[in-house]
């Protein structure tokens, strides 16, 4: 994340996709969608994947009408990381990346942002 440009950070859990929009220290979009229950297997994983999208489409959407930009990077937090955000939002020239780095991309010594990102992580995760 750079200074003050937007950043658009998703999280997905099993119950519901939270998206967030901040530039700087100011908050710019916070919302939470519950992911619908019911079909489990292929059927209840393409209906999450297509909330999913509608989510994080409504945010890229909000994105671009108030900052007359494009995200072409979302961060991802949450379980199964970026490649698994990337596989199912399928989105083409959006990058997905994690916030927070892995243990294993850093070693065991937590990199400098951890502890500044954590009440992000922790806003995402609740």
């Amino acid at each position: 994340m750079q200074g003050d440009d937007p950043t658009l950070v998703v999280n997905r859990n099993a119950n519901c996709v939270t998206t967030a929009i901040v530039r700087g220290p100011q908050l710019l979009l916070f919302r939470t969608m519950e992911l619908s229950d019911g079909a489990s297997g292929e059927e209840g994983e393409t209906r999450a994947a297509a909330e999913l999208q509608q989510t994080v489409s409504v945010a890229i959407a909000y994105y671009e009408d108030t900052l007359a930009s494009t995200a072409h990077t979302i961060y991802s937090v949450g379980p199964g990381g970026a490649g698994e955000l990337d596989r199912l939002l399928a989105l083409p020239g959006v990058r997905v990346r994690d916030l927070i780095p892995s243990r294993e991309n850093y070693g065991n010594t937590p990199s400098p942002t951890t502890g500044m990102l954590a009440p992000v992580v922790g806003a995402l995760a609740s």
